[in-house]
């Protein structure tokens, strides 16, 4: 005889269901509108190319990338194997998809720190707000949705599995998940690690102050360490070991070479110094620095040793940039940032609401982690994130104080219209943080587009056509040569007998600048403006000229 367990229900949340669909909708209709890859966009997408052309994990031409994590590159060439044109190709799953669900997490912890009704509005401020669901499509990298996806996931596992190892559940299954959703946020972004440090700080408070349990949970506490570093270290080993094989080193990041040099670059907000620490030869005068074995001679300890008051300089202007950047109009703005205050504070902070409430405050610690390095608004993005957890508790308690207030000034008795008058109030608030979110993203994107370089596309253009297939590009924009279709060189800062030893090296057949990067970063190479000549130095030929308000590109055949 055959017994069968009773099928379980499955109840849909139709209101989440709605708000993640709106997520994707709202993040699918702003990639549909004019935009273009550029910058580390562009690089993830060449990388892509590459990879499916079968010429390996590479961006210029014959070298393999140690630069750039692996998460976006493989997200872009998912999107080039689907056909999907070049400004979609890493956006529709980057931000479309993984930037879409990241409404699930913060509908999760809302609801674990809070109640249902904070996580539900903490996932509509997830789907809605501007700097989430539309700024990422124009700071020129991508890796912010999915890793804000995989971080929020990675904290809510970690709040789950110290209700293990405090209570009767057991932990492994939270653990494993811990460490599996930072181990994809470290292939998104390396400063993933930090946050699975912070959240195992927090599993070793809890059972800290686990009460007389303490002693016995000790080996919970072990065990689901254990698990997250296990899972972890399966999911980040074999970008780990690929690193390994390019550099003959363990790094955990590639750009740990030169990191400080360009950090340095960015606190003192110059291209022309960023242009020297990554683009300058080596001391063989046939490699840049950006590419070459020797940039990673040096650690970020020998970095600080060399000028401790360089170092102190870089810290102290750091922090200054963070609070600017936090309080940026793309991130916090003002309506949010009371909200977040009202839900931290609004309400007394009951034992289960501390164990919450601790762990956010811990989540915000890696922040501090950036003062050694540069500041920009996308990395503080992950940050805001959090904090949405907040201020969804903060609309939450908003919109019963508006329906409390109109039942008290209504009743007795309240029925009929009295109790729709009282829900209307409730969702007052709401739909005014949903027009003000709307009305934010479409500004966003208006003030966006027309700075994005669509310029460049019409030198892309003219290669395509008068380019022969294959013929190498030389120049510092990878969006030139990813959208005239050519592998990618890099364009040492060198001396001009130099870099032409270094095209010809490699086989460059054109050149490509403009006259801002020789302006403000190469003005050495001045002579190339010259329009009353058409080969300004030795060995090379204008063969096309692009004028653009404000830009001016062209383009020389290597002779």
């Amino acid at each position: 005889m055959i017994f069968s367990a009773p099928r379980r229900r499955v109840r849909i949340d139709w209101t989440l269901l709605a708000i993640v669909l709106a997520s994707l909708a709202v993040r699918g209709a702003f990639i549909s509108l004019p935009r273009m890859a550029r910058w580390d966009e562009a690089s993830y997408l060449t990388i892509a190319g590459n990879l499916l052309a079968g010429r390996g994990y590479s961006e210029l031409m014959g070298m393999p990338d140690v630069h750039q994590p692996p998460m976006v590159s493989l997200l872009a060439a998912a999107g080039r194997a689907l056909h999907l044109p070049l400004d979609k190709a890493a956006a529709m799953p980057a931000q479309g998809l993984l930037g879409g669900l990241v409404v699930l997490p913060l509908y999760a912890l809302g609801q674990a720190v809070y109640d249902r009704r904070a996580g539900l509005l903490a996932a509509l401020l997830g789907a809605l707000y501007p700097a989430l669901a539309v700024s990422p499509l124009y700071w020129g990298s991508l890796t912010e949705p999915p890793y804000m996806l995989f971080v929020l996931t990675g904290l809510y596992a970690a709040y789950r599995c110290g209700l293990g190892i405090s209570g009767a559940a057991r932990p492994w299954g939270w653990a494993a998940l811990m460490g599996l959703a930072f181990g994809l946020g470290y292939l998104s972004r390396p400063e993933a690690l930090l946050f699975l440090a912070t959240m195992l700080l927090y599993l070793g408070l809890v059972w800290l102050f686990s009460g007389p349990q303490r002693l016995p949970r000790l080996g919970r506490l072990a065990g689901a360490t254990a698990a997250a570093m296990a899972v972890l270290a399966l999911t980040a080993l074999p970008y780990l070991f690929t690193l390994r094989e390019t550099t003959g080193r363990w790094v955990l990041s590639g750009k740990a070479g030169t990191s400080m040099d360009i950090a340095w670059a960015f606190a003192n907000h110059s291209q022309a110094l960023h242009d020297q620490a990554a683009a300058s030869l080596d001391s063989t005068g046939q490699e840049t620095l950006w590419l070459s074995p020797e940039a990673f001679d040096s650690s970020i300890a020998d970095w600080i040793a060399a000028d401790p008051q360089r170092f102190a300089t870089l810290v102290r202007r750091n922090m200054r940039d963070s609070l600017d950047a936090l309080f940026d109009q793309d991130l916090f703005q003002p309506w949010l940032a009371l909200l977040a205050i009202l839900g931290l504070a609004g309400q007394p902070w009951t034992r289960r609401r501390l164990r919450g409430q601790t762990l956010l405050l811990l989540a915000l610690a890696p922040l501090a982690s950036l003062w050694m390095v540069f500041i920009e608004t996308r990395f503080m993005v992950v940050y805001l994130a959090i904090s949405l957890v907040w201020a969804g508790a903060g609309l939450a308690h908003l919109t019963r104080w508006a329906a409390s207030t109109v039942t008290a000034a209504l009743s007795p008795p309240l029925a009929g219209w009295r109790r729709g008058l009282a829900s209307a109030a409730a969702a007052l608030p709401v739909a005014l943080a949903v027009a003000v979110m709307l009305w934010s993203g479409a500004q966003t994107a208006r003030q966006a587009i027309p700075h994005l370089p669509f310029y460049r596309l019409e030198a892309a253009a003219w290669l395509a056509e008068h380019a022969p297939p294959g013929a190498p590009i030389m120049t510092r924009n990878a969006e030139t040569a990813l959208y005239a279709g050519r592998p990618l060189i890099a364009f040492p800062r060198a001396s001009w007998d130099q870099t032409l030893a270094y095209a010809r090296a490699r086989g460059a057949a054109y050149l490509v600048v403009d006259q801002w990067e020789i302006n403000e970063v190469r003005p050495y190479l001045a002579p190339l403006l010259d329009p009353a000549r058409a080969a300004p130095l030795p060995g090379v030929t204008r063969v096309a000229t692009f004028e653009q308000p404000g830009h001016t590109t062209m383009i020389f055949r290597l002779d």
